[in-house]
């Protein structure tokens, strides 16, 4: 049988959307993370362990009603959801993870110079592995970087730097515990 668990999308509430754009559900433990709009608040990373109470937003990334970057998911390794959000409009995105709780849940990459966060997605510039979440990252004031996060703030770090590389992550893929990517039309490959 199937039951209601939430109505996102209160629909006695006049939003510009008519359903809550419900994206792709994760598995987190024994829970399920997924972005919604809802009737009261800009889209967020949603959280339910399968009850009502239980289906709620798991943290207000975008405390304002301006946020200019619907929160993306990149996806799920060693218990934690790894998403992007920006928390104001025009403001640096950063790289969050949860376990699925909202006191397990952290910014995870830094503020000042952020690494360019805004376009990881798994299979294109992030890869996930037993070991956590890889990705890309290229900045004017960084340079280019490979990063590596295990869903812990102390353990979200720089892996390798490339000086006086201009050029953007794609293609990463874990094959045997070794990360394949291309920096620009350059195949590389890291042990993390």
């Amino acid at each position: 049988t199937a039951e209601l668990l939430r109505d996102i999308q209160d629909r006695r509430v006049p939003y510009s959307t008519p359903t809550s754009e419900i994206r792709e559900l994760f598995a987190v433990r024994d829970k399920v993370a997924f972005v919604a709009f809802s009737s009261a608040t800009t889209p967020e990373v949603w959280v339910s362990d399968g009850s009502g109470p239980g289906t709620r937003i798991l943290h207000d990334t975008c405390p304002t009603a301006d946020c200019g970057y619907i929160p993306d998911i990149v996806g799920t390794a060693n218990g934690t959801v790894f998403w992007v959000a920006q928390s104001q409009r025009d403001g640096p995105f950063r790289l969050w993870g949860s376990d699925g709780t909202r006191a397990g849940t952290r910014a995870l990459t830094p503020v000042d110079p952020p690494p360019a966060v805004w376009y990881v997605s798994e299979g294109w510039s992030a890869a996930m592995s037993n070991r956590g979440l890889y990705f890309g990252s290229c900045t004017t004031e960084r340079g280019c970087e490979l990063w590596h996060s295990d869903g812990t703030i102390a353990g979200t770090r720089v892996v390798e730097s490339f000086e006086g590389v201009a050029a953007e992550f794609h293609g990463m893929r874990f094959v045997q515990n070794r990360l394949y990517f291309f920096l620009g039309s350059d195949l590389w490959i890291s042990n993390g």
